[in-house]
Order: C-alpha cells, then sequence, then structure tokens
C-alpha cells in the first residue's frame, strides 16, 4: 500500500503556489536563443510584479589552465582580444533584450556574459546567483551518438541548482501548451505538481499521469499512487486529466515514445532514471528529441 505519510497534506488538499517570475536563459546567438526566449516569453505571459528574464552569455569554455593556455595561443587570443569579444558579446546582448522589451514592456530584462567557466558551471552558478525559478534552453542539435560533447546536460543542471530546466527544440516554437505528461512512480509527484500550477497562463492542457511497467513489488505501489494523484489532481485542478500504465525497457525512451504517441507538449521528468537514455554519461532524453519535435522537456527535482 502507498505510506500516505511521504504526501504532505498542504499539496494535497490546498491550492499550490508555486510562482516563475525570474526566467535564465543561456544565449549563443543562434537559432537555439529564439526558442528559448520565445519560451520564457510564453511563461512570463500574464505575470504582473517582478518578472524577470536574464540573458546570460558564456563567452569560452575554460577545459584547463594547461590546455586553455595552449588554445588561447593557438587561435592567438590575447587577452585584448578576449576583452573585446565579451564586448562584442555584451553589444549584442542588449540589441536582444532591446528588442525583447519594445515587444514586452512589462518585463525586466538583464544582460550577463561570464567567461573562464566551462557552459554548465557558469549557468549553475549564475542561476543560483540569481535565485532563478526556471532555466530554458534552446537546443537544435543532439549528441546522442557521443554526448561526452554536450556542454550543457539538462538533467545534471537540474540536480546540480535545485532549478527546473526547460529544453525546448526548434520545433516547438509557437506551439501552444495542449498535452502535459507526468510519469508517477511510487512517490507523489509534489514537485511536478507545483511546476504545472506555475502554468497559470496555459489555458487548462490536458494532463496525462503514466506509470512505467516495474517489478511487482513496486509496481503494486506504483499503481496504488497513480490512482491516489488522480484523485489530489482532480481536488485541486480543473484541467481534464487520465491515467495510463504504458511498457517499456528504458524509462526515458519508453516516456519518449508515449510523448510521440499522445503529442505531447511538455514532458515533466524528474532527473535520473526518468531522463536517462543509455550508459553514457551525458546521455539525456533531450538528444532523442528531433529538431522538429514540439515535445519539450521538463527536468526538475523532486525536492
Amino acid at each position: 500500500m502507498v505510506n500516505h505519510a511521504l504526501i504532505p497534506a498542504v499539496y494535497v488538499y490546498t491550492v499550490l503556489k508555486t510562482q516563475i517570475n525570474t526566467i535564465l536563459v543561456p544565449v549563443d546567438f543562434s537559432e537555439n536563443t529564439e526558442v528559448a526566449v520565445s519560451k520564457a516569453l510564453e511563461f512570463l505571459q500574464g505575470t504582473h510584479v517582478n518578472s524577470t528574464l536574464h540573458l546570460f552569455h558564456v563567452q569560452r569554455i575554460k577545459l584547463s589552465k594547461f590546455i586553455s593556455r595552449i588554445s588561447t595561443a593557438i587561435a592567438g587570443y590575447t587577452r585584448q582580444q578576449v576583452n573585446l569579444d565579451i564586448k562584442n558579446s555584451s553589444n549584442r546582448l542588449e540589441g536582444l533584450k532591446e528588442s525583447i522589451e519594445k515587444k514586452r514592456k512589462d518585463i525586466k530584462v538583464l544582460c550577463w556574459v561570464s567567461f573562464g567557466d566551462s557552459v554548465q558551471e557558469s549557468i549553475t552558478k549564475k542561476a543560483k546567483q540569481i535565485s532563478a525559478d526556471l532555466i530554458i534552453i534552446g537546443k537544435h542539435s543532439h549528441h546522442s551518438l557521443l554526448p561526452f560533447l554536450n556542454t550543457i546536460v539538462p538533467s545534471k543542471l537540474a540536480g546540480l541548482t535545485g532549478i527546473p530546466v526547460l529544453t525546448a527544440k526548434p520545433g516547438s516554437l509557437h506551439q501552444e501548451i495542449k498535452t502535459v505528461v507526468i510519469p508517477v512512480s511510487h512517490r507523489f509527484p509534489i514537485s511536478k505538481l507545483e511546476i504545472l500550477a506555475a502554468l497559470h497562463n496555459v489555458p487548462r492542457p490536458h494532463v496525462r499521469l503514466v506509470t512505467l511497467l516495474g517489478n511487482e513489488i513496486r509496481m503494486n505501489d506504483a499503481k496504488h499512487m497513480l490512482l491516489y494523484t488522480f484523485r489530489a489532481f482532480k481536488s485541486q485542478f480543473s484541467n481534464p486529466v487520465n491515467y495510463e500504465i504504458i511498457e517499456g525497457g528504458n524509462k526515458a525512451r519508453a516516456l519518449l515514445k508515449y510523448c510521440n504517441k499522445v503529442s505531447a507538449d511538455i514532458l515533466i521528468v524528474y532527473p535520473g532514471a526518468e531522463t536517462q537514455v543509455g550508459t553514457w554519461i551525458n546521455s539525456h532524453i533531450s538528444d532523442l528529441v528531433p529538431a522538429d519535435s514540439k515535445t519539450q522537456i521538463l527536468a526538475i527535482s523532486p525536492g
């Protein structure tokens, strides 16, 4: 049976209060930036106070002191050149800021440029510094065959910061959020429902709660939790909702297959079993999502 003590009553029987007012968008001045900024503006639609969009560019990736010096020398870089590049990036960020503020006068836009740490380390530090409510990663390419080439691993970023990380591909650009998939296991998905409640500007998307078949003991708990989550959801949300049990070997792949089947717009997952697609350290479910897919992956720590 489900251990109901694991489910705080305040989350089950009261309306959830999570808000998204501060969003961090890593900027690389490519199509990824357009996608991420567009999604950020959608999330901040209808907010009234203290809405801030942080545009963040990481100038260079520091591998190590020795390698960095060699690569810098080979590239013909001097500190003066590095400073010039940072200035150019800052100017481009300011241009992006101005274009956003012309469209959305209700949002405050701040620009940041970092130099020295790796991309993921820089984003982690900045997200914590500004107390971001959400990080949005635009991602066109993928490295499912060579995942060690990934400079950002969304599931790791979510785990390191404790902040939800949304990964969006170009196919999701200007797509409405109509269907949200939420995996349920043997624990009550508190943080997943919290982030869903934060989508207050989305007009009642259809929510699909799913459990993946596992071993008999855990599956028995998961079935009870699926039903319990469904009932708790119905008591707090007015969204249309249903629940299903799905099959598959790898959990992340099975969830993505299900998302394709139901044409999901957002899949909300926990970092780990729900995001790992293989044995590679840096392999992530978003690597399997094609560039033209509208499915966005929202990784959030269990809390």
